[in-house]
């Protein structure tokens, strides 16, 4: 599929030009090789049935405290493989895959899916009202950007990203109602 990108059909068939292989190691091809990947890894080791995305939940559980918390899945993959660098991502397919199988796969796009058209729903909603910005209007806009990069993976590391900047946001919204309220009340007396 990546020679489509660049040659047609009849380019590739009739052989006029030469396919080089350098183009299948790029970065554009990581997350295909990464599927491929965790398909290998469970055909070997098995469904994580869970384990990985516990590990994506329990994210605040420190791994001195909670031993048996996983890598991410790039990195556990990779790993596995005896690649030298594991820091790869595992896109949401295989985080699905690796946990589930095809389930896993399904499940993970029909949630991902309805987040997304969540975000979306409010998003348009209160953009209805053009003379304000609502807080919810700048948190869901930063959290589109963040699917881009949970959707890449791993979805671990990506999903720590997201609560790391969500709970400074949610630090920043409770300050600002904070200093609001107080000032409110100095009016009043």
């Amino acid at each position: 599929m990546y020679a489509f990108k660049f040659y047609t059909l009849e380019q590739i068939l009739s052989r006029s030009v030469s396919l080089e292989i350098n183009n299948y190691n790029s970065l554009d091809f990581d997350a295909y090789q990464m599927i491929g990947r965790t398909i290998r890894y469970v055909e070997v080791v098995g469904y994580q049935y869970g384990s990985q995305l516990r590990s994506v939940l329990l994210f605040f559980m420190p791994r001195d405290i909670w031993d048996v918390k996983g890598l991410p899945s790039g990195e556990l993959v990779a790993t596995f493989q005896n690649v030298s660098f594991t820091n790869l991502s595992s896109p949401i397919v295989a985080e699905g895959f690796i946990d589930f199988g095809i389930i896993g796969v399904l499940l993970y796009s029909l949630i991902f899916g309805k987040i997304a058209k969540f975000i979306d729903y409010r998003t348009h909603t209160c953009s209805k009202d053009s003379q304000n910005i609502y807080f919810i209007e700048i948190v869901f806009s930063f959290i589109l950007g963040f699917f881009v990069f949970i959707y890449r993976g791993a979805l671990q590391p990506s999903f720590l990203g997201l609560m790391g900047f969500l709970l400074f946001l949610m630090m920043l919204h409770a300050g600002t109602k904070l200093s609001e309220s107080i000032k409110n009340n100095k009016k009043k007396r």
